[in-house]
């Protein structure tokens, strides 16, 4: 893995779904660096299901996740 030096700037993009992924794929297409930020396991080829029910269950988390903190962002600034 390469380390990244605190003088490099670099876009940062949370998650490799279809929106993170293809925005990363899109930033670095167009010499521009990125950092790609995932939470979920690796899953490699030969064992990604081609099926979009099934692979959903593969790629989603499915157990329970919950928000914590402040909402004062919302509050302040809605819409």
């Amino acid at each position: 893995m390469k380390k990244i030096d605190r003088k490099e700037k670099a876009v940062v993009v949370i998650g490799s779904g279809a929106g993170g992924g293809t925005t990363v794929y899109e930033l670095t297409k167009a010499g521009i660096p990125c950092v790609c930020l995932e939470a979920g396991r690796h899953i490699k080829s030969e064992e990604y299901v081609n099926d979009e029910w099934a692979s959903f269950s593969q790629m989603a988390w499915l157990d329970k996740r919950t928000t914590s903190g402040s909402w004062r962002v919302a509050k302040d600034f809605p819409g």
